[in-house]
């Protein structure tokens, strides 16, 4: 009876002209390379995400409030101490905040010189704040000078 089988088996295969191991090959090979794309792809949204996470209105965390037509997007107590951005959207007024929140104060160098002036002391010279006098200067106020009570005796 086996070899009535075997005779069957042998006339259906030769009705197929199929090489399975290339069949097999060309699908795996076809599935690699989709899951090569894929990784590619995830590797793509994680880097995407991760410069995503470093945005200034992520890692400080702003408030977003709507202010009549716009967007408002504010980091500090109000727009003069603060940074804010503005947007017709939350995400154009988040752009617009990570925009000023890389921007330098004074664009203008003549007015940044003048806020640099206004704000600078001499060289050298150190604020008299009792709390950050200097060691050298702390030593000499403590120890006691000639003429003066506790000091070598001598009167002046």
């Amino acid at each position: 009876m086996s070899d009535n089988y075997q005779a069957v088996y042998d006339a259906i295969r030769s009705r197929f002209h199929c090489d399975a191991q290339s069949a097999i090959e060309s699908a795996a090979r076809e599935a690699f390379s989709m899951a090569s794309h894929y990784m590619s792809s995830v590797a793509q949204d994680a880097s995407i995400a991760a410069a995503e996470h470093g945005r200034p209105c992520v890692v400080f965390r702003p408030k977003l409030t709507q202010d009549g037509n716009q967007w408002c997007v504010l980091f500090g107590e109000d727009l003069q101490v603060g940074i804010s951005g503005f947007g017709d959207s939350p995400a154009k007024a988040m752009a617009d905040f990570d925009k000023n929140w890389l921007t330098p104060i004074a664009t203008n160098p003549a007015a940044a010189q003048s806020v640099r002036e206004a704000h600078s002391m001499p060289f050298g010279e150190m604020p008299t704040f009792p709390s950050i006098r200097p060691a050298a200067a702390i030593q000499a106020s403590e120890k006691p000078q000639a003429g003066t009570a506790g000091g070598d005796g001598g009167g002046v």
